[in-house]
Parts: structure tokens; sequence; C-alpha cells
């Protein structure tokens, strides 16, 4: 028996240290193997003082955090996703530190015991590895980090996820079990996508989170109403609101995974029965916007409390129009203004082709004022789908460092041929406005084009297009860098089509910003 004790002896350090790495490997360092780790208040922090250092990195996901008290700690999965949080463990890294990720500072929302700070992936970094450094009264350390940003795109008979890598190219991930979406936005902080699903006559929003390896639907929430008109968040703040035939319903996106729905607001008389469409917040969340199609007016509501709706304020946007024209609304980046865009549709190519056009509305303190702005966005075209975004980004060298805050609109559209008679993927188009000057083709040829968004400060172009392939059809994304001329399209195959369904075919895309 003594020479089998004896003979296990020489293991034990073997044994000590497999569980150190274990320890380790889970996300802890090995000061904090005695204990789970906590939240710490502010005031038990040390100030720190020496040199920082930034040991391991861990993903949590879209987590809530807790204010105080024990924290879950995992393994992650080895990459950030826009909008996750990070745990940084480390030494010496102090009370208030700077924390940047690539370029973007980003806040501290929580200390953690054993030397871990709390961060969250800002929105508009580049993917691929980054830089996440620390900066302290002691010094600098920084250790590398591989980021991506996650979309989803498809139509109502499903959706599949995606992520765009380095320089934008895009690769296909697997399909997500979520059928009847109507329109898709992501919260505010972009960790998660929020879906609202018609099935069986009735409309909930689906809350799906992105930074899991694959998005996944986590809660679900019912909305009034049976038919959707719009779902819109706020550039800022953490605003999301859906509106329905019958109600508008604020959203607090606070925590991304759950969010919390105000009670829902019935709509005001006079626009009972009305269809609407173009449903959008103004960047700060205290001006909402839609388009009352019968009459083309633009509607826009104080959001400032959404626990109330007050009277709106309507007004005509194409006067002269006597069918149904009105397409999207969109805010300006600095909320002064709500762009309008009108065209032909379904119901108005009928009676002959006119022209699209934009009109551009002032705000004042959440009301429009004045005349609005006019000019033709395209004599020959009929819209499909828009998206804001920075106009052209300050040439490096020069002498001004101050990133603009004008605004270019993004408009697919395809001829007016493809939207009366429909049957074949081509005549697609993709326009970009910016006010003052003339509208812009960007891309073009044998694809019907659809939903556009452009993301991240390098300005990534990522469009749904449709194509034929063979005897039928396949949906493809399609993505290149926004104010570079000479950049490339990349194209790549989300799946085969059985046929092109309706026009105009915008699809549906989301894509963390």
């Amino acid at each position: 028996m003594l020479r089998v004790m004896l003979r296990s002896l020489p293991r034990l350090p073997v044994v000590l240290s497999l569980a150190a790495v274990a320890l380790l490997a889970a996300g802890c360092p090995a000061s904090t193997q005695s204990k789970r780790p906590t939240i710490l208040p502010v005031r038990e922090v040390s100030r720190g003082g020496g040199v920082p250092e930034i040991i391991k990195i861990v993903d949590l996901g879209a987590m809530r955090l807790p204010k105080e008290g024990p924290l879950t700690v995992g393994t992650g999965d080895g990459q950030g996703t826009i909008g996750e949080l990070l745990l940084l463990w480390g030494k010496e890294l102090g009370k208030q530190p700077s924390v940047h990720v690539g370029e973007e500072p980003t806040d501290v929302l929580a200390h953690v015991s054993g030397g871990g700070i709390v961060v969250r992936i800002p929105w508009g970094i580049p993917s691929g590895p980054t830089r996440v450094k620390v900066t302290t009264r002691g010094g600098s350390t920084s250790l590398r980090y591989p980021i991506r940003r996650v979309g989803l795109v498809g139509d109502a008979k499903g959706l599949r996820s995606f992520a765009l890598g380095k320089g934008g190219k895009a690769t296909i991930g697997a399909p997500l079990a979520l059928l009847g979406v109507q329109a898709l936005t992501t919260s505010p902080d972009a960790s998660v996508a929020y879906a609202v699903v018609a099935q069986g006559g009735k409309l909930a929003l689906v809350t799906i989170d992105l930074t899991t390896q694959q998005p996944r639907e986590v809660t679900r929430d019912p909305l009034p109403g049976k038919t959707l008109f719009g779902l819109a968040r706020a550039n800022r703040g953490t605003l999301v609101v859906a509106v329905t035939d019958t109600h508008v319903v604020y959203v607090d996106a606070s925590v991304g995974t759950v969010p919390a729905l105000f009670k829902p607001l019935p709509l005001p008389r006079s626009l009972d029965s009305r269809p609407m469409t173009g449903v959008a917040l103004s960047p700060d969340g205290k001006t909402l916007a839609m388009l009352a199609e019968d009459k083309n007016q633009l509607v826009l509501f104080d959001a400032s409390k959404p626990t109330t709706l007050p009277a709106p304020q309507l007004l005509d946007v194409l006067p002269a129009a006597r069918l149904p024209m009105v397409h999207s609304a969109a805010f300006s980046l600095d909320g002064k203004k709500v762009w309008v865009l009108g065209g032909d549709t379904k119901a108005s190519i009928a009676a002959g082709h006119q022209a699209a056009q934009l009109v551009a509305f002032t705000l004042e303190a959440g009301r429009a004022s004045g005349e609005p702005a006019r000019w033709i966005a395209s004599e020959d075209l009929a819209p499909a789908a828009t998206s804001m975004a920075r106009s052209a980004p300050t040439p490096a060298g020069t002498a001004i460092r101050t990133q603009t805050a004008s605004s270019a609109l993004y408009i697919t559209a395809h001829t007016f041929e493809r939207l009366s008679k429909g049957g074949s993927a081509d005549g697609g188009v993709l326009l970009r406005a910016v006010e003052n000057k003339p509208v812009e083709k960007l891309l073009g040829g044998s694809y019907l084009l659809g939903a556009v968004r452009v993301v991240g400060r390098p300005q990534i172009l990522v469009v749904v297009g449709t194509r034929g392939k063979g005897k039928g059809f396949e949906r493809v994304l399609m993505t290149r860098q926004a104010w570079d001329d000479q950049a490339n399209t990349e194209v790549s195959v989300v799946a085969p089509l059985s046929d092109l369904g309706a026009p105009p075919h915008a699809g549906l895309l989301v894509v963390q910003r």
C-alpha cells in the first residue's frame, strides 16, 4: 500500500497544473480560482499606478450585466461581435482607465474581482483582428482580438445569417428557423436583432441574439394588430418602435436581449384604417415619422414621452399626386431634416410613369417648418428600398479631422417595366442622393436589387440582389466600399429561389452597424 501511495505522489504537480490550465481556460485568472468572479463597487477598486497589462480577453455575449454581485463567466467563442460585452482580465487596469477597441473609445461598464474590467464592443469598427487598448496613469497595454459584424438576410419564407469579414466580404451562415418575418432592425447597441413576425393572424416582436456563434431567438413578445406598418430604431439612445394597423408600440432596448415594451398606444382617429408605410425614428428617438399612403402625407409624432401619443402633424408630400406614391421616410443623421422618397408603386404604374423624387422637410423641435426642398432622384426608375448613411468621409491628409454629419440616401430602384410586369431578374440600379448634388448611379446590371444598408465607419455597402440561375433564380448578397469608385463588388450566394414572387422584391436585410 505504501509503495502505491509513493508511486502516485510525483503525479500530483501534473494534476494541479492541469487544474490551473482548466481554470484559466474558463476565463478566470489563477488568482480568482478560489471564488466566483464578482462585480465590484467602484469604491472597492484600486486606483492602480503600476504598469497595466491585459492578460486575457473573454467574450461574454449579450448578457444582462448585474450592477454588483456574482458574474457568470464562460469560455466564450473566441471572437467578439459588434455590441458584445468583453471581459478584459489583467493587472493594474486601474479605477478609471481609458479603453479603445480599434480606433473607437468605449466605456468601462464594470470592474470585476481578480483584476478584470467589462467593456462593450462599439459599433462602427471594422471587422477582423482588432487591437483592444487600455491606458492608465501607469502606461498602456493592448491585445488583439478578432471582431466580426453579423447580419440576417432573406424573406418571410426564411432567413440566413452572414458575417462580414475584413474589407466587407460576406460569409453566408446557417438558416435561422424563423418564418413569417415582416421587418428587421437591430437594437441601438447592435448586439441583437428585432424581427416582427406574422403567424396565425397574430404579430410578435422576436429578439435574436447576434453575439452567439449562430444567431438564435431568445424572447418573443405579442404585438397588437394584424398588419405591420413598420419597425424602426433610434441611432442614439435606447428606443425602438413598431407600428401596426391599430397601435404604436415603443420599446426600451436598454438591455437588448430583454426588450421592455411600453403600453401600446392606439393610433388616433385621424389615421384609423389608413394604410401607413415608411416608419422611421429620429436619431435621438424624440420624433416618429410615417407616411400615409392614401393621401401621400408625412405624419410626425412627438415621441419624447413613449407613454403618450400626442396629436400628429400631417404634411402633404406630393400635393399633385392622385394615387399612392410615397415610398419611404428617413431622418438625416443630425435629425434636422426628414427625407421622403416618392415614386411609382404597383398602384400608380397603371396610370403612367412618374419620376422618383425626394422631398426634404426641415425640422424644428420635431415639427416641420417652412417649404420643403424638392429634387428628382430618377426620371425612369421606380424605388425599391432606401437607407440613410453618412456622406463622403473626409479625405486622408486634409486639415479638417472632424467627421461630417451630412447625409447620403442610398436608393435601390428598378425599371418601370420590371415593376409592372415582373418575370425577370434584371433592371436593378443602386443610386446615391446627397442634397444639392446630382444623384449618382453606383450599381446596375443583370440583377434585381432590394434592401440596402451601409455599415461601419469604413462605410461598407450591403445590398440584397436576385439574379437568374439556370431556369430558376438565386438570392445574392453584394458588398463593396461605398465611396471607392474602383472597389470590386463581392457577390455571395445566399440561397436558391423557386420564383421571384411579386415585385418589388426588396427582401429583408439587417446588419450590425
